[in-house]
C-alpha cells in the first residue's frame, strides 16, 4: 500500500523521526520519485512476518520511478542506486 508519492524529489532526502530520533538519509540515482508507505492495521494482520501492532512503529521510504515508468527494450540496460543511512 502506497500512502504518498513525492515526484521529482531531490537525490538526497532526510527523514527526521519524532524528536529527531530514528532519523535517516536516503540518497538515490536514476530513480526520480520517493514513495512512503505503511501497511496499516488491516494489511499488517495478514502479513505472517509482521506483528498485528507493528504498523504503528514502522515507515517504509523508498526510491522509485512512479510518475514515469522505466521501460527497457530487449538488451537495453538501466542502472539505479539507493543508499540509506541511519543518522540518529
Amino acid at each position: 500500500m502506497v500512502n504518498r508519492v513525492y515526484v521529482c524529489s531531490p537525490n538526497a532526502v532526510a527523514v527526521l523521526g519524532y524528536e529527531k530520533k530514528h532519523s535517516f538519509v536516503i540518497r538515490k540515482e536514476g530513480l526520480p520519485d520517493i514513495v512512503v508507505r505503511n501497511p496499516w492495521e488491516n494489511k499488517s494482520k495478514t502479513m505472517v512476518d509482521f506483528g498485528d501492532e507493528e504498523y504503528k512503529q514502522m515507515l517504509c521510504v523508498d526510491a522509485a520511478a512512479v510518475e514515469r515508468a522505466i521501460t527497457l527494450k530487449p538488451r537495453q540496460e538501466w542502472a539505479g542506486k539507493l543508499e540509506q543511512y541511519v543518522v540518529s
